[in-house]
């Protein structure tokens, strides 16, 4: 006759508290072992949120082409079928820089860089607007003259006043503020620099051509910018040679400095995974020499009418409950550490369910797997040989 689960549970307990000093040695040996491979596992969490804090304090990730000024610019339509042989494409922005001079509001008077942008520019720099919108389509079919500037123009020529719907003269021409957007710097070691935009349809009306010297794209994902980079230069290398223009990205650093945090989290993971087995065959052990000390407790639990599946189980138990115990210590030990360290330094964490429940399956999954033989040698053992020993 079977046990039930709550009786083979009470016996897994006491049998565990029957040798406190092997039970809390083999709990030790799990401790470390989950502990290397949580602590591993908050690395990977950190180290990603280190990436996307760097990604937020630039503009997006994207792939820049200027046609060199010794050359003609590139017609509007050439730039579009580009984008459309490139594929995976969030946004594609047509853009001339257009001027650099001084903008006025009143008395006060700024340096700033002019560029005439398409409607994709914003979701392609990926800043964000603060006050007002960004331009409709109808300022670019009515060629209106508006402007989006950002924020250090902002304070510096409007100071506490709201920028929106004011005036500026700029190279002798006016522009009303419709927005105000955040200052961001291109490049990740670069500075923001003041800037406004202008819609680009009117800047064709003032040259008289629809034709751009820059363009940018910025891709669906992070990971697939040095390819559509390759990609794109093989596109233009089609209709160019490599003197007549330049291309580059500016995630290149963020690229670089995310191999070398895969390549360090793979090679903490591996010893974690190292840390974890060592443990697993503790647990074996231990396992092994309880069922050798425990033979003719056995043999009477078998007389008694419990079954080798009883005894299976009851060993089994007792690896899940050394595993709970020591994984759920290694998890809130690290958790721990790791809050306190990440506000000491400023790091980007927070708490990750999903790396508790891993790091706690792999302990279960550990222990039980390591106990599994020596259990079922345990309840392999017949009971008259049991009690004889």
């Amino acid at each position: 006759m079977s046990l039930s689960f709550f009786a083979l549970l009470r016996m897994s307990q006491q049998s565990l508290w029957q040798n406190p000093v092997r039970s809390g040695l083999t709990i030790f040996g799990v401790f470390m072992g989950v502990a290397a491979v949580n602590a591993t596992l908050q690395v990977g969490v950190i180290s990603r949120g280190l990436i996307q804090r760097q990604i937020e304090q630039q503009e997006a990730p994207q792939i820049f082409t200027r046609i060199r000024y010794s050359q003609p610019r590139i017609p509007e339509a050439e730039v579009e079928q580009l984008a459309e042989q490139l594929g995976n494409v969030e946004a594609l922005d047509k853009y001339n820089s257009w001027a650099w001079g001084e903008a006025q509001f009143g008395s006060q008077t700024t340096s700033v860089g002019a560029i005439a942008v398409s409607e994709q520019s914003l979701q392609a720099s990926g800043r964000e607007m603060l006050q007002g919108r960004f331009f409709y389509p109808e300022d670019y079919q009515q060629f209106r003259q508006v402007t989006v500037i950002d924020q250090l123009m902002a304070e510096e020529l409007f100071g506490e006043q709201t920028p929106l719907g004011q005036r500026i003269l700029f190279n002798n021409s006016v522009y009303e503020v419709i927005g105000v957007m955040e200052a961001k710097p291109v490049w990740r070691d670069g500075n923001a620099w003041k800037q406004m935009l202008v819609p680009l349809s009117l800047h064709y009306a003032q040259v008289g051509q629809k034709e751009i010297r820059h363009f940018r794209v910025r891709p669906n994902a992070l990971e697939q910018i040095t390819q559509q980079e390759e990609q794109l230069k093989g596109l233009l290398n089609q209709r160019y040679t490599s003197d007549q223009y330049w291309l580059g990205s500016n995630a290149e650093e963020i690229l670089r400095q995310q191999d070398v945090l895969k390549m360090t989290e793979k090679g903490l993971l591996a010893v974690g995974g190292i840390a974890l087995f060592i443990a697993g065959i503790g647990v074996a052990n231990i396992t092994l020499a309880a069922t050798l000390e425990r033979t003719a407790e056995i043999g009477l639990k078998r007389a008694l009418g419990a079954t080798k599946r009883d005894i299976l189980s009851q060993f089994i138990l007792e690896a899940v409950f050394i595993s709970l115990i020591g994984g759920g210590i290694a998890i809130v030990t690290v958790e721990g550490c790791t809050q306190i360290i990440s506000q000491q330094f400023d790091l980007p964490y927070q708490f990750a369910p999903r790396t508790a429940f891993v790091s706690l399956v792999a302990a279960i999954v550990v222990g039980v797997g390591a106990s599994y033989f020596p259990a079922r040698q345990a309840s392999n053992i017949e009971p008259i040989e049991a009690l004889k020993s």
